[in-house]
């Protein structure tokens, strides 16, 4: 049960990456590159926020949490949606 909890360090560890490095490496200009990294930054506040109401035993963290994973899943479908229609190939 341990590691099906502990495999969730992985993409935090990416998006703590992200994160750190996205705002030095990237076009600031490029909107897309800026919706990236602040997507980024809801998921680490929705994984690390429900992964702690999980461990407290808090339900009404789990809720709020639920709802900044919304946030975060729209804005992934927003960026994919740009992604697909919106850049040149």
């Amino acid at each position: 049960m341990l590691m099906s909890h502990l495999i969730d360090v992985i993409p935090f560890l990416l998006g703590t990456l992200i994160v750190l490095l996205g705002p030095i490496k990237v076009n600031h200009k490029h909107p897309l590159n800026v919706a990236i990294v602040a997507v980024t930054i809801i998921y680490l506040v929705a994984q690390s926020s429900w992964f702690s109401a999980w461990l407290s035993g808090n339900e009404w963290g789990r809720e709020w949490a639920n709802y900044v994973w919304f946030l975060f899943n729209t804005g992934t479908m927003g960026i994919f949606l740009c992604v697909l229609f919106c850049k040149r190939q």
